[in-house]
């Protein structure tokens, strides 16, 4: 999508703003398949494995591992969508947020 918009000359903060209803619409679909599969055919659906001792006692330390990158996109994204940062701005304050 940034390079269309670059080529197109449009807002590349209105083609994300554009992709996130069609977005949901293909994620909600997926998930009505995967059930109907899973309804139809149960034998696709792999064994669901017991945590380790590790993954047990650690539980929380694996789960909130990823949320720095996540909030990393949500402060990027949101910023680009509320309009509230522009290209030199956010060149300047993600590489903050990042650490």
């Amino acid at each position: 999508m940034i390079v269309y918009g670059s080529q197109a000359d449009v807002s590349i903060g209105k083609l994300f703003v554009a992709a996130v209803i069609p977005g949901i619409l293909m994620t909600i679909a997926f998930i009505i398949v995967i059930l109907l599969v899973a309804h139809i055919k149960p034998d696709y659906i792999p064994e669901v494995e017991a945590l380790t001792e590790y993954e047990k006692e650690n539980f929380w330390k694996i789960v909130l591992r990823p949320w720095p990158i996540l909030l990393l996109i949500i402060i990027s994204l949101g910023g680009i969508w509320c309009g509230f940062s522009r290209r030199r701005r956010r060149a300047a304050w993600v590489p903050l947020v990042r650490f």
